[in-house]
């Protein structure tokens, strides 16, 4: 009797799991409280169901860049964020999160884990898609200097050599 009740208690937990009822709203909603107290965690598996069931959703794109901000600035997981902007930039190519997912995908790549060609690759797709955007100077900016020490790029010099009228006084 004992574990015939078990399997049942078993059976009915995974069935109540598994059916989530929340709207894409609320679920979005949820995600932004268990992020407000540092529940990444919860917050990642919140907006993953969104991605799952709620895929043609107008949310979807927004928590899936959500998901790529939390791996990126909260768990310094940059090849997640990566992978996960790509797929915003692939899926979701006429929301307003596609170019900025592709542009941050470029970014990081270039810029944080210094894997040049791929981050080329990602520019020149964020070109070709968003050739009118208000980043394609951006993007014409990280591609002409692509791999170069900050001090090697002019536009940047000021930022790391001492003002030479500050120094005299």
């Amino acid at each position: 009797m004992s574990k015939l009740f078990l399997i049942t208690l078993v059976t009915f937990s995974f069935f109540i799991g598994a059916c989530d009822q929340r709207s894409a709203s609320q679920i979005y909603s949820d995600a932004e409280t268990l992020i407000s107290q540092d529940k990444f965690s919860q917050a990642l598996k919140d907006l993953q169901k969104i991605e799952k069931k709620y895929s043609e959703n107008e949310l979807a794109p927004k928590g899936i860049y959500r998901m790529a901000e939390i791996y990126m600035n909260e768990l310094k997981d940059l090849n997640s964020a990566i992978e996960t902007y790509v797929r915003v930039a692939d899926m979701y190519r006429e929301s307003p999160y596609g170019p900025k997912s592709r542009f941050m995908a470029g970014f990081l790549l270039a810029n944080n884990t210094s894997r040049f060609d791929e981050a080329r690759n990602q520019y020149k797709l964020f070109l070709v898609d968003y050739p009118d955007n208000e980043l394609v100077s951006a993007v014409d900016f990280e591609m002409e200097n692509l791999g170069k020490e900050i001090g090697d790029i002019p536009q940047l010099k000021d930022l790391i050599e001492p003002d030479s009228e500050a120094e005299a006084k």
